[in-house]
């Protein structure tokens, strides 16, 4: 007699999860060094000051340069204070590394975090009515010669000139 079958079992190979499989091959190395980048990130990170590590990320190791990105120029200038500091702790995680490029981004520089520009009607109620006062100056346009109200006013010697007869000529 022949023994009675049941469903198919696969074989037992496990699946590769999606990451797995996008990290097997050759194609895979972009991935595997931003991986690596986050953790080295994470790993240096220790070596900033508290407030400087919010706003300073590690974007890349150059070959011998390590490559920051903060997200204004005084966080740059603090994080080339603490230059000496980065670059030993990068040599103290095997890195042979002696120079710190900080670059200033417009972006967030931490994950996760979106970029805010200011909300249309968010400006103070001195930029709204100086934007009101050009918009107006705009649609008038251009201004004649003899109206002109930005033209400089006389001075009080050419006002007074101005009130003076004319002197006689000499009759020689």
């Amino acid at each position: 007699m022949s023994k009675p079958r049941g469903p198919r079992q696969a074989p037992s190979r496990a699946i590769p999860s999606a990451w797995q499989a996008a990290l097997a091959g050759s194609a895979a190395d972009p991935l595997k060094r931003a991986e690596w980048l986050t953790s080295l990130d994470h790993q240096l990170r220790l070596a900033l000051p508290l407030q400087l590590a919010a706003h300073a990320r590690l974007a890349n190791v150059d070959g011998n340069r390590l490559v920051y990105a903060v997200d204004g120029p005084a966080w740059g200038s603090r994080l080339r204070l603490s230059g000496d500091a980065i670059l030993d702790a990068a040599r103290s995680l095997g890195l042979a590394v002696d120079a710190l490029v900080v670059r200033i981004v417009r972006m967030p520089t931490q994950p996760g975090v979106a970029v805010r520009s200011p909300l249309p009607g968010s400006s103070s109620g001195s930029e709204r009515s100086a934007l009101r006062a050009a918009r107006e100056l705009i649609a008038q346009g251009p201004a004649d010669d003899r109206d002109d109200v930005n033209a400089p006013k006389p001075s009080r010697a050419d006002r007074l000139r101005a009130r003076r007869p004319p002197r006689p000529e000499d009759a020689s």
